[in-house]
């Protein structure tokens, strides 16, 4: 009987680590992408729609697409902390994260359409939590440049955290079946 080809390891080959590098990359591409929309939206240059629960056209694939991004960050992060390994680009994650949850604090509320009032109007996250997020993603930064594991460690508890505040930035308006095909809380 023949054998099958083993797989060897890599070593220290350039492309040994390729799907890391990638899977390093793509929620940092995504954040990035979701945080612009929702300056944009912030900033409103895109329009809140005429009734209310209406956001404009694509927030809830960007809220999805920054969230899953963020999920995927921290269980990469919390991956780079075991093996002690360094990534280009990691310690840009738990930053990205953050900041997409800061342009999110500023963005109209769609359940109040078509009035023009903010989740930062009175809504259940603080801006002292905000604060707080901010300057523990720089420390996980910082420290993932310096000590890899413990910093990995850090960034995966800061994008749980951003991942929470997200969700919890819609919090307190009733979602219905018909908005956002029922994740109304989470897409708001």
């Amino acid at each position: 009987m023949e054998e099958a080809p083993r797989v060897t390891d890599t070593g220290n080959h350039p492309d040994g680590n390729a799907w890391l590098r990638i899977l390093s990359v793509a929620p940092l591409a995504v954040l990035v992408t979701s945080t612009s929309y929702e300056v944009v939206y912030a900033l409103g240059w895109l329009q809140v729609g005429d009734l209310p629960g209406q956001g404009p056209p694509g927030h809830a694939t960007a809220v999805l697409a920054g969230l899953l991004a963020m999920i995927i960050g921290a269980v990469l992060c919390a991956a780079l902390a075991f093996q002690s390994a360094k990534m280009p680009l990691t310690e840009w994650l738990a930053p990205a994260g953050v900041a997409f949850v800061t342009a999110r604090f500023f963005i109209f509320d769609p359940y109040y359409a078509p009035q023009l009032r903010r989740f930062s109007d009175g809504g259940v996250v603080s801006e002292g939590w905000l604060l707080a997020l901010v300057i523990t993603a720089a420390i996980a930064a910082l420290v993932i440049r310096r000590y890899s594991s413990p910093g990995h460690a850090l960034g995966s508890i800061v994008l749980v955290l951003a991942v929470f505040t997200a969700v919890l930035q819609g919090a307190g308006h009733e979602a219905t079946k018909e908005r956002n095909f029922g994740l109304g809380l989470v897409l708001m």
